[in-house]
């Protein structure tokens, strides 16, 4: 679920989530985590934070919704992607409709300075997902221990909905009852599904999905809210947005307890946050912009805050991470060309799916294998899923 249109980190994202509408995208970055409409333009420059302390707290009731789900034979496109890159380059204006998924995730709790060792990719395999008939399809979170992945499809109307996918291969479409685009960012061990809606007033709002019950949350008083992961303790992560479809605008990173009370924050110096992943230790990755417009990943742990960039970018992006420390993301090289990574005991490892002009790595479970997002030579979008 990625999509970029305006202005991100000043306005910053995950997905995120969709690149809708690609009206010369140069530069612009999916945003993790956020609805299936947002794209946000990235600027590049500026500085590093160093400690953060969660600021304000609060607690606001959420009313439950139904779920409709509708089952779908397996589709395997059995092209070979490969996951990868975060900013969209120069994608030309196409028709309406397209978009990605884009945000969340997280990253290692042991992250330090020495992050400059760099490693190329070995052999993979790689598997190209396309949902049956969508002229668009993005992996935004997952695969859980069960091997169920979730993510967004684009059918041949232009409307983006959720869906989420079996080890079998099974895919099973869903939208929150009123939504207009259905962005889910994160499946839990238990099957429940988080991610993000917006209803018929362009509004974005967070949501649960547990067995058939839908649960909206809204953080209280902001004008938009996007929820990008759930941990094994009920905790959640996401961002509110100041406006309302959290296309633009500024953002600021939250987490949610089980009984529901609101922690706000953003990183030292940031102008804007998006927090992408909460994993069980409690640690948060995400992705901030700072005051000269450069967009960073960050982690968040035991109060201190750690700003993580991939050697030589001039933009990174921490999407994901498993209980094991291994985080993935995306990163943008100086000829403003986009690559996903993987970070595992300090090492930063690059790839691209062959053939891909963009992509992103925006889930990976316990064992490895990591989902994502890719843009082809023709500038379709596809999810992908990297198995090592």
């Amino acid at each position: 679920m990625k999509s970029l249109i305006a202005t991100v980190f000043q306005n910053l994202p995950a997905f995120r989530g969709h690149l809708r509408d690609h009206r010369e995208c140069t530069d612009r970055v999916l945003i993790r985590g956020a609805p299936a409409e947002n794209l946000f333009a990235m600027s590049r420059t500026g500085q590093m934070g160093v400690q953060f302390v969660p600021s304000s707290q609060s607690t606001a009731k959420i009313p439950p919704n139904k779920r409709r789900a509708q089952s779908f034979t397996t589709h395997w496109n059995g092209a070979f992607g490969i996951l990868l890159a975060f900013s969209v380059r120069n994608f030309n204006e196409q028709e309406d409709g397209h978009m990605f998924k884009a945000y969340r995730f997280l990253a290692m709790c042991t992250i330090g300075v020495a992050f400059a060792t760099l490693s190329i990719s070995s052999a993979q395999v790689y598997t190209t997902i396309d949902f049956p008939g969508a002229i668009a399809t993005t992996l935004n979170g997952g695969p859980n221990p069960q091997g169920t992945s979730v993510g967004s499809y684009t059918d041949t109307s232009g409307v983006t909905h959720g869906f989420d996918l079996t080890s079998k291969g099974v895919f099973t479409s869903f939208d929150p009852p009123g939504s207009t685009a259905t962005t889910p960012n994160w499946i839990s061990p238990q099957g429940e599904i988080v991610g993000s809606y917006l209803d018929a007033s362009n509004v974005s709002h967070g949501f649960t999905l547990t067995g058939s019950t839908y649960t909206t949350v809204d953080f209280p008083g902001a004008a938009g809210t996007v929820l990008t992961s759930l941990n094994p303790s009920g905790q959640m992560s996401g961002f509110s947005c100041v406006v309302a479809s959290c296309l633009s605008g500024t953002f600021h990173s939250f987490l949610v307890s089980k009984s529901g009370v609101f922690t706000s924050f953003d990183p030292p110096g940031a102008t804007s946050s998006t927090a992408s992943t909460v994993i069980p230790s409690g640690a948060v990755v995400g992705a901030y912009t700072d005051s000269g417009g450069k967009g960073h990943g960050y982690l968040l742990y035991h109060g201190t805050y750690t700003t993580i960039d991939f050697p030589g970018s001039i933009f990174t992006f921490v999407g994901a991470a498993n209980p094991e420390q291994q985080s993935v993301g995306l990163y943008t090289d100086t000829s403003n060309v986009s690559h996903s990574f993987l970070l595992s005991n300090g090492v930063f490892t690059s790839f691209d799916p062959p053939g891909a002009v963009f992509s992103d790595a925006s889930g990976i479970n316990p064992g490895g294998i990591i989902v994502g997002i890719y843009v082809d030579t023709a500038n379709i979008v596809h999810g992908f899923v990297r198995t090592p």
